[in-house]
């Protein structure tokens, strides 16, 4: 029976592709171009059947479950497939972790962040789903504030700090209607000397 249940999993594995260092995305993620990077990579893993990994839909079975050596297989594979589509000097840092899920997560949270540079320039050539359009118009409005708080004079530093304290940051319409809580002599006063 469990030669049954292994015969199973590899043929599973082999109708797959069970070659581990199978290119499965035509862009290897070199840290600026993680959006197209992580589409293609998880177009070709959701097509064979595999997302769960990705998302962690498919958690890590008992040992003694009768699927652990099939999710074993399916998750060193998927696992070799997201290193091996990464640069040298990327995938090192991933090598260690021990599941798809652990390696996704992490991928995602050092390149995904929507205020970098190289994504803004991405997103801008290449939007192609709605989503990627919704980060753009969000990346192209907080460019827009930071553009509004550089051209603020220093006696509305007050103003950078309401803003930017933020969390998330304001629309660019309440950006604009930001007022400082007391004029800038208020809060600064000076002493005058008499001479």
């Amino acid at each position: 029976m469990a030669d049954g249940k292994r015969s199973v999993t590899e043929n599973k594995i082999g109708l797959l592709g069970d070659n581990p260092s199978l290119q499965i995305s035509p862009v290897k993620l070199d840290g600026t171009n993680y959006l197209s990077w992580s589409r293609s990579c998880l177009l070709f893993i959701q097509a064979r059947g595999l997302k769960g990994y990705v998302t962690g839909e498919k958690p890590k079975p008992t040992i003694t479950d009768s699927t652990y050596n099939q999710w074993e297989a399916e998750n060193s594979l998927v696992m070799s497939w997201l290193i091996n589509s990464m640069q040298p000097h990327i995938s090192k840092g991933y090598l260690l972790f021990n599941n798809v899920h652990k390696i996704w997560s992490a991928v995602s949270l050092t390149y995904s962040q929507v205020g970098n540079d190289s994504q803004y320039y991405e997103l801008r050539n290449k939007a192609v789903c709605p989503e990627d359009a919704t980060k753009f118009q969000k990346l192209v409005e907080k460019e827009r504030i930071y553009d509004f708080l550089a051209g603020l004079k220093m006696e509305y530093d007050q103003i950078w700090v309401q803003v930017l304290g933020k969390d998330p940051l304001p629309s660019l319409r309440q950006t604009y209607s930001y007022r400082p809580t007391r004029s800038p002599m208020e809060a600064f006063p000076m002493k005058r000397y008499k001479p």
